[in-house]
């Protein structure tokens, strides 16, 4: 075997690349990613980038990280110079499990997967879409557990389940801290936003080791936000004037999109895999 290659070096395949390094720095880790700006920002970081994948191409994984729009070039790509016996993860939008197994043909073993960026510090949240038992198993989950914890979920649970693990958490999490820390003295800010991820961290590893249903950890943490938010208190009104606003709904509103944007690039797919 070769190592491991990803197809795609942007945003998350780079995260990707940075938390298998991290886990297994005695192997070969090859990136595919055409001329440009994100190639060389990757050769920066150390990385191997090639424009394309070679001939008669062995990995141990193959790790697919492209937009939708790019996906038909690269399965053609994938089916011309991979050899059957190497395991495709794919962790782009807008192809299914069964579009995959399609496009490649039955020597092919492809599987689904979403990711967060925190894969890089090998904290991430993997979801691994349930799929026929296949020889890769094994080896699959065992890559992917380098990178965080890895969740089987069905495939049509999948995209809504990176909303809550990924998206929500991850963009308002940080902006929040952002802003804090760009209206406070530096060090102070940093040293409190500290203490209070250091809490929310310490939270959920209680909760974990309780083994609690998906219903005790809601309460729970509406709990937390009752106790900081108290009735008649300055947290009380300034949460108050957030639901005026609508902040609520209109994260209802994102989430919608959200979806329906994977339901597009989806149907996109497949109308340009019969063309």
């Amino acid at each position: 075997m070769t190592g491991i290659t990803i197809i795609g070096a942007g945003r998350l395949g780079a995260a990707l690349a940075r938390g298998l390094r991290d886990a297994l720095p005695d192997q070969r880790l090859l990136l595919v990613q055409r001329p440009g700006p994100i190639a060389e920002a990757r050769v920066h970081e150390g990385f191997e980038v090639v424009p394309r994948l070679p001939l008669d191409h062995r990995a141990r994984a193959l790790f697919v990280v492209v937009k939708p729009r790019d996906m038909s070039e690269v399965l053609d790509d994938v089916a011309a110079r991979v050899r059957p016996d190497v395991p495709l993860i794919s962790l782009a939008s807008g192809m299914t499990l069964e579009a995959l197994g399609d496009r490649l043909g039955p020597e092919f073993s492809p599987y689904r997967a979403r990711a967060n960026v925190f894969v890089a510090h090998r904290r991430g949240t993997v979801l691994l879409a349930d799929r026929p038992r296949s020889r890769f198993d094994a080896e699959v989950e065992a890559l992917l557990s380098l990178l965080g914890q890895v969740h089987r979920v069905s495939e049509a649970d999948m995209v809504r389940l990176t909303w809550y693990s990924s998206s929500v958490p991850i963009v308002l999490v940080s902006q929040l801290v952002a802003r804090s820390l760009e209206s406070a003295d530096p060090e102070l800010g940093e040293g409190l936003a500290g203490i209070v991820l250091d809490g929310l961290e310490a939270l959920v590893a209680e909760l974990r080791r309780a083994g609690p249903s998906a219903a005790l950890t809601a309460a729970a943490f509406r709990s937390l936000v009752e106790q900081v938010a108290t009735p008649g208190g300055m947290n009380h009104a300034a949460l108050r004037q957030l639901d005026e606003a609508g902040v609520w709904a209109a994260l209802d509103q994102a989430r919608d999109l959200y979806l329906a944007s994977e339901s597009t690039a989806t149907k996109t797919t497949a109308t340009k895999e019969r063309a």
